[in-house]
């Protein structure tokens, strides 16, 4: 549905009908997520918490799986990648700590006759898988319970430390020939002793490094531009000189031979 391009616009009219068509076939992404979390402007439209876009996830699966194939998510949230896997004949593995957000995201999948498999991270799993997709928290900048193990309630260090163990286990179940797509957004720090305020953390980069240290390394590096903006962004620029961000990065990364992995996909 969407050309193989680097810049993903999903403000145009292709993209909107699209997300139109998702929302028709019952996502409700929104759904199992406390209210008090901090609303944002990205990847999302008119929700009280971030809500990930449907075509975007049709895109990757599109572009870098076949019907049948095994997906693993480590940050899975709400239901909308499972729901759009499942929608396209996909099986999917979702991992969250939040119990209410796998109890949620089984009872959608249920009311829509899909097999999709939750999990909390401390459950067995020998599953190998053909694709990773997932969107990790980006640090802090929403809070999504008051858990130990919710990593965007660590310290900055301890984030990173447990981002890399979560990558690393992803990694392992991913076969040889594989891709594996990450949708990260950089955020800024609110305060901190070693890092100055308003400084980015550098996410989608210590990502990049993570995983080459893994021997999984970067293959696109697309950019997926927001729809709409910040109403706060004219006093931003004005006060702070912040430069409002309506983008993503969606890094898509190799495992083994890019040849191999490119080989088994059909055309589109």
């Amino acid at each position: 549905m969407i050309s193989p391009l680097s810049i993903l616009d999903s403000r145009t009219a292709k993209w909107l009908n699209r997300d139109t068509y998702w929302k028709s076939q019952g996502v409700q992404s929104e759904l199992g997520r406390d209210d008090t979390i901090t609303k944002l402007s990205f990847l999302h439209q008119n929700y009280n918490t971030s809500v990930f876009d449907p075509v975007l996830t049709e895109t990757m699966y599109d572009w870098f799986t076949i019907q049948g194939d095994n997906i693993y998510d480590p940050f899975c949230g709400g239901s909308v990648r499972g729901i759009v896997a499942g929608k396209m004949g996909r099986s999917y593995t979702g991992i969250d700590v939040r119990q209410e957000q796998l109890d949620e995201n089984i009872r959608q999948s249920t009311l829509l006759d899909l097999p999709l498999n939750y999990k909390t991270p401390y459950e067995k799993d020998t599953t190998d898988y053909d694709f990773i997709f997932t969107c990790p928290p980006y640090w802090n900048l929403e809070k999504y319970s008051n858990q130990e193990d919710d990593i965007s309630n660590m310290k900055e260090d301890d984030f990173f430390c447990e981002y890399e163990k979560i990558l690393t286990n992803a990694v392992s179940k991913l076969k040889p020939n594989r891709f594996m797509a990450i949708v990260v957004g950089d955020v800024r720090r609110r305060g901190d002793l070693k890092q100055p305020k308003g400084s980015y953390i550098l996410l989608p980069h210590k990502t990049i490094e993570i995983l080459s240290k893994l021997g999984v390394f970067l293959y696109n590096d697309l950019i997926y531009i927001n729809r709409g903006g910040s109403p706060t962004q004219k006093n931003h620029f004005n006060t702070y000189r912040k430069i409002s961000k309506i983008h993503q990065n969606v890094l898509v990364f190799n495992k083994g031979d890019w040849k191999k992995a490119s080989k088994r996909i059909n055309v589109i």
